[in-house]
């Protein structure tokens, strides 16, 4: 099986982050070293796992967006990562389901974009319609163009 590598940004950090988001420093780094070992084992055990999906509720966009994007890569490798974003897909939380929508952009199409898409373009929220659109577009998921072209119309 080939391991997909994750390595964070040095540099990003001490440029960015530390100046600005100091308490968010240690969280990042954990998320970071969590899915680099997580990615080099082929091992995610479920303590890690929880700590991915706090920090990805985090309050902190800049923080709950990248955690979005490590869980995305996490993704790719584990099912525990994919039900876990299928999960955060039926959240009370926009955000929460605003980040699984963003996570599955780092994941190849597949019969869990088809029920997180179809699901979204239902969504309450004009906000999650809207991305479930955009990304069934961005990921070609012709599979889903009778759902588009019904929640055009309700639109």
């Amino acid at each position: 099986m080939s391991r997909v590598t994750y390595q964070i940004a040095e540099n990003w950090i001490r440029d960015y982050l530390e100046p600005r988001y100091p308490e968010l420093v240690a969280p990042y780094r954990e998320a970071g070293r969590i899915t680099t070992k997580a990615l080099q084992s082929g091992l995610l055990n479920d303590t890690d796992l929880q700590f991915l999906l706090t920090h990805v509720g985090s309050s902190k966009r800049v923080l709950s967006d990248n955690v979005g994007n490590m869980l995305g890569k996490l993704a790719n490798v584990f099912v525990s990562v994919q039900q876990a974003l299928e999960q955060m897909s039926i959240s009370g939380k926009v955000s929460l389901r605003t980040q699984a929508l963003a996570s599955l952009l780092h994941v190849p199409p597949s019969s869990l974009h088809e029920r997180m898409y179809a699901r979204a373009l239902q969504d309450k929220s004009k906000k999650i319609r809207m991305l479930a659109a955009q990304n069934s577009q961005i990921q070609a998921m012709a599979v889903l163009l009778p759902a588009l072209a019904q929640a055009i119309a309700q639109e």
